[in-house]
């Protein structure tokens, strides 16, 4: 069985099977009744061009019946001349009236079913994302996956499915054209259609490896560019206060001088080959002319040659022109594919199993106990154990601490716990049951969760509190209750606009400490069974924090809270201390059994206070 890995080579065929490969089987039956709408409203469009040849040979040969074709010539034998003028002007007309509806209704259901499969790949990848493992972020770009995300996802609808049926809709125009002309003028239309052809081939071998470099090249430069740009909006403090600031703006010029010549080279490539099959398809009707003529053929019958030809070039040479581009960009499109297919096949591959989505609902369970047995861990991707021997129960009524020096694995227990890791669904169980019984979905709904640098989108304070929710759907008293609990009732209503004030891009607008309460008000928004809290009063000053210190020793009478903290001070009351160090629970206790036993956690707080 092929993989990802055996399409990396840049051809027709490997562009082909990755844009094939990324559709479903339903999507591929699609497309293939597609082609035969494609392929009727192309013999319609054909048989229309085709009417229009009769009438001109009959004005132009004078009325002469004998330059009609024979079937013609026996059914319109007895009519009068006016009467086949306006026959042979009339069902042209007709034909090319239903021609023109037939190719608007095949135009938009191509795009329908291109624009349809780009909505359906970004579903498909933000579901994969939704479900993916914790240890997949940590070994991605963001802003590449961002780029493939926008960029790779419009060139699979946009450049593969929707020229792939446009150009087998113009392969049809042109077999059928070839048909015409050699039906009625034989060596003429060869003669033609040996040069657009011969052009056409010759314009996809001599663009094929350029358009390869190009692309590459381009994909790459966008990929740069990404990154450089979110970094600059993230860290313009850092970069603007290092030791040389202009070296960075000099690497973003220099990947959008690469880049944007890359680009006048593929649009170069882009609009030479329709110019360079004019000048043949021109030339080589001037030459057959010429021969024509040399012939000794009657110049009344060299024009109405020359009409026919100049009604198949009209239609050929756009046709041609579009096909010869469209071909060339399956080489084009290719590194675009691959990157999509790529990142799919990535995503997949870390997707969390035996997720239980059919399982049993959480939402109506007791949430008496949630706890973790895990054996060994390895989080993103390395063989090192980030956890091992672990095995800890949280219970409702009480506030639960986790410390232990940085890098020891905190966050990644809290993820495990999420339901974020596939070691989840066979690791976690709540109320005896396993994960992997329960729906992990709504295991999910029941957790709230609180990092130290918490997300914010860029709207009001009132949308990131009621995170996710419709704004029909908002309960106002409910997030000025929350607001309140996380002591942002004063700021809230000092603010002009209140509840209804933006907060900018990633919170940028207020502190710190402010953004970690307004992700605090967003936790209690939800009403959680369990609250995960890492570090999330590490912006706070004293008296905010024993402010939160108290809510969270109230919330926990209710539910599970489990604290990550460096200040030990807010968890002298809780009811355990599980103190993590490599990855392993080496001591648990109370605050003050852990200070007796002088162990890690009682140097932990030597060293914090050595620090004060």
């Amino acid at each position: 069985m092929k993989t990802i890995k055996d399409y990396r080579k840049n051809n027709f065929v490997n562009s082909w099977r990755l844009g094939v490969g990324l559709m479903t089987p339903r999507e591929r039956k699609l497309m293939f009744a597609l082609f035969f709408v494609v392929l009727a409203a192309g013999c319609l469009e054909m048989i229309a061009v085709y009417s229009i040849a009769p009438f001109f040979k009959f004005i132009l040969s004078g009325g002469d019946m004998g330059s009609m074709p024979e079937i013609l010539d026996r059914l319109l034998k007895n009519v009068d001349q006016e009467l086949l003028i306006w026959i042979y002007a009339g069902i042209p007309a007709v034909l090319l009236l239903f021609s023109f509806l037939s190719s608007v209704l095949m135009s938009w259901l191509v795009l329908k079913f291109g624009i349809g499969r780009w909505q359906r790949i970004s579903r498909h990848i933000v579901y994969l994302i939704q479900n993916v493992d914790v240890g997949w972020h940590s070994k991605v770009n963001a802003s590449e996956v961002v780029r493939v995300c926008f960029q790779d996802t419009q060139y699979f609808a946009r450049d593969f499915v929707i020229f792939t049926m446009t150009s087998l809709s113009d392969i049809v125009v042109i077999l059928f054209l070839v048909f015409i002309l050699c039906f009625t003028i034989p060596w003429q239309g060869i003669v033609f259609f040996a040069v657009i052809g011969s052009a056409i081939i010759s314009i996809v071998f001599i663009s094929r490896p350029r358009l390869t470099s190009y692309a590459e090249i381009s994909r790459e430069k966008a990929n740069e560019m990404n990154v450089k740009y979110g970094e600059l909006l993230r860290g313009y403090k850092d970069i603007r206060y290092s030791l040389e600031p202009k070296w960075f703006d000099q690497s973003i010029d220099l990947t959008v001088l690469t880049a944007s010549r890359t680009h006048m080279k593929l649009n170069l490539w882009a609009k030479v080959p329709p110019q360079f099959i004019n000048f043949l398809s021109q030339f080589s009707l001037l030459m057959i002319v010429l021969i024509m003529y040399g012939a000794g053929m009657p110049l009344a019958e060299i024009a109405a040659n020359v009409a026919i030809l100049g009604i198949v070039a009209s239609r050929a040479l756009p046709v041609a022109n579009r096909l010869a581009v469209n071909l060339g960009k399956y080489w084009q499109v290719h590194p675009f594919l691959l990157g999509l297919a790529e990142l799919q096949d990535d995503l997949t591959n870390y997707q969390i199993k035996n997720s239980g989505i059919e399982g049993v609902s959480c939402r109506e369970m007791a949430w008496q106990k949630v706890s973790l047995e895990l054996e060994r861990l390895s989080i993103g991707g390395t063989d090192r154990a980030s956890l091992r021997n672990i095995s800890i129960e949280l219970e409702k009524g009480g506030l639960y601490g986790l410390v232990g020096p940085s890098g020891g694995g905190k966050t990644s227990l809290i993820d495990v716990l999420m339901g974020l890791s596939n070691a989840s669904p066979d690791t976690v169980w709540l109320d005896k049951r396993p994960l992997s019984e329960l729906n992990t979905s709504s295991y999910r709904e029941c957790i709230s969760y609180v990092p130290q640098s918490p997300f914010l989108v860029d709207g009001s304070i009132l949308q990131n509190v009621a995170f996710g929710v419709r704004y029909k759907d908002i309960d106002l008293n409910l997030v000025n209750d929350c607001l309140c609990k996380a002591g942002l009732s004063s700021l809230v209503a000092s603010l002009p606009d209140g509840v209804q004030t933006s907060v900018g891009d990633y919170g940028g607008r207020f502190s710190g400490g402010q953004r970690q309460r307004i992700a605090i008000a967003r936790a209690l928004y939800k009403k959680p069974k369990m609250l995960l809290l890492d570090e999330a009063t590490s912006a706070l000053d004293g008296q905010m924090e024993n402010t939160m210190r108290a809510l969270f020793e109230g919330l926990s009478r209710d539910m599970i809270v489990l604290m990550i903290s460096h200040r030990y001070g807010v968890l002298e009351n809780a009811k355990k201390i599980f103190v993590l160090d490599h990855g392993e629970v080496v001591e648990q206790g109370t605050y003050s059994q852990l200070l007796t036993k002088q162990g890690v956690f009682s140097g932990l707080i030597s060293v914090r206070s050595e620090t004060l």
